[in-house]
């Protein structure tokens, strides 16, 4: 049975769960240094910005990739970023990009490594490259970005309006990581510009399956005029 029709099911629970709600979607990106929250709203967190002890305590759904787990052979899955998320607690609710797809270049998971995220209350969730799916319960998430998976959730969740944080469409995400590299924002952007392509196909997906729902760019980089409104302010 493929991931998608194990797990996936488990993802009706979040259908319009939020309707009408506001929430925060956070990347890794530079600009995050300037965050400061507009309004109340559910965090969305990606990757490593639970290094960040404010938005990891404030923190209700947690997104991370399979390139953030370490394999060791006849193991299973293990690793610091593992044992980080292990010790987020139960209360944060956590997803995990993994993939049994053929389409992808990635780790093929088998069912050992799957159980292995469900004993830290992960949810493990399929993704692929091409498509930008509507129905999540039967479909995987689109990949390339952790923050496409986040957005998609936030969508099929029903919140009416959705601020992107940290979502800054680097080319090096080693280099142009906050958390890795605090003066990279002063470094000529180096936008990828694939990502923002995906992303130009994921404001128009929202605007025909969710028109009533805004994204809200805050101090955006390569994503400068192409979501509903931009915000620029200096975190004081």
């Amino acid at each position: 049975m493929t991931i998608v029709k194990k797990y996936h099911p488990e993802l009706l629970k979040y259908k319009n769960k939020h309707q009408g709600e506001t929430c925060y979607v956070f990347g890794s990106g530079p600009s995050f240094k300037n965050f400061k929250k507009q309004e109340d709203g559910v965090f969305i967190g990606c990757n490593h910005i639970i290094k960040n002890e404010e938005i990891k305590n404030n923190i209700k759904y947690y997104f991370f990739g399979h390139g953030y787990l370490e394999f060791k052979k006849d193991e299973g899955l293990y690793g610091n970023h593992y044992r980080e998320v292990n010790n987020l607690g139960n209360h944060i609710e956590k997803f995990c990009m993994v993939s049994n797809n053929n389409d992808l270049k990635v780790h093929k998971f088998s069912p050992k490594e799957v159980l292995k995220l469900k004993d830290i209350n992960a949810l493990p969730c399929d993704i692929n490259s091409k498509n930008i799916n509507l129905e999540l319960e039967s479909n995987s998430f689109l990949n390339h970005s952790i923050v496409f998976p986040a957005t998609q959730l936030a969508l099929y969740s029903g919140f009416s309006k959705i601020y992107l944080v940290g979502c800054d469409c680097h080319v090096d995400y080693a280099k142009e990581n906050y958390f890795w590299n605090h003066s990279s924002e002063s470094k000529r952007p180096n936008y990828d510009l694939g990502l923002i392509d995906w992303w130009k196909k994921m404001y128009q997906f929202k605007n025909k399956y969710y028109p009533d729902c805004q994204i809200i760019n805050i101090n955006p980089g390569g994503l400068k005029g192409l979501m509903d409104d931009d915000i620029y302010f200096n975190k004081k």
